[in-house]
């Protein structure tokens, strides 16, 4: 079996078809790495089964869960799962490189755990957005970034998060600096500036992230002028802040500061009113 992406997004797949799929199409499969079943009426027994498909052994590197009201218990049982697999790979590749440290003559190294490179398959994109997590479920996600050494896109949209929830989730990404984040989703949540700047603090001197989207939550003035200075330290391509209540001082921080990076390539503001100041900066 040659499949390596299978979508099944936005069907009616359930409870049940979500057990299925994962005993039969996802447990033990080598060759499925990406997995689409947003929008299916999916919840935490679901999740469950997911995750247990997940730590039988699976090459799944991309989940899309979004819009499955899978709850904090789901939440927590696949960010478990992930947690344990990462920390299996990384148990591999450390027991991989003491092998080729240890090889002298007429000793065969272990295929596929040299330089730093295991067999195990782990999570690398999970999309988890509009899946009622709540604040409890929202934790294990930062416990999960804790330990994570894979997870390059992570989307959290539509979660009814909050700043306390986001203050969390950046102690994680501070004391794991290591987590290769290229894409952070926060779209549609209750963030305000107070959770900006400990994510701004977080991101700071990242060389790997390249899309941050916060549009669609509380951030004012404040917030805008953080995100602004971050980006002289950190090589983004995609900043997305609208629908935010973001005026005129934002505007002008953001743009000066787009003046001064080369890297930045879409920057959306939509849905914030520009009055003739605000006009004028965007032409600066």
């Amino acid at each position: 079996d040659n499949l390596s992406v299978l979508d099944l997004g936005f069907n009616m797949i359930g409870e049940a078809g979500c057990s299925s799929l994962a005993l039969h199409s996802v447990a033990g499969n080598r060759s499925l790495r990406t997995l689409y079943l947003s929008g299916n009426n999916i919840c935490d027994r679901g999740a469950l089964s997911l995750a247990g498909a997940i730590l039988h052994g699976s090459n799944l590197t991309c989940l899309h869960l979004t819009e499955n009201k899978i709850g904090t218990v789901g939440v927590k049982a696949l960010t478990r799962a992930v947690a344990e697999t990462e920390a299996l790979r990384r148990a591999d590749v450390c027991y991989g490189n003491h092998q080729q440290l240890g090889a002298g003559a007429g000793q065969t190294i272990t295929p596929g755990r040299i330089n730093n490179r295991s067999t195990i398959q782990t999570i690398q994109e999970l999309y988890v957005g509009g899946t009622c997590m709540k604040s409890a479920g929202f934790l294990s996600v930062s416990n999960m970034v804790l330990t994570n050494l894979s997870l390059r896109v992570l989307d959290l949209s539509d979660n009814d998060l909050e700043d306390r929830d986001i203050a969390l989730f950046s102690q994680s990404v501070t004391q794991n600096r290591a987590v290769p984040f290229e894409v952070l989703n926060f779209s549609f949540n209750k963030i305000s500036c107070s959770g900006v700047e400990c994510l701004m603090n977080a991101v700071w001197g990242s060389k790997t992230l390249r899309e941050l989207r916060l549009d669609n939550n509380k951030v004012k003035d404040r917030g805008a002028q953080l995100a602004a200075v971050v980006l002289t330290s950190i090589q983004l391509k995609v900043l997305d802040l609208g629908f935010n209540r973001i005026t005129t001082a934002g505007v002008k921080a953001l743009m000066k500061s787009l003046s001064e990076t080369s890297s930045l390539t879409s920057l959306t503001l939509a849905g914030i009113p520009l009055d003739l100041h605000a006009s004028k900066a965007v032409c600066y």
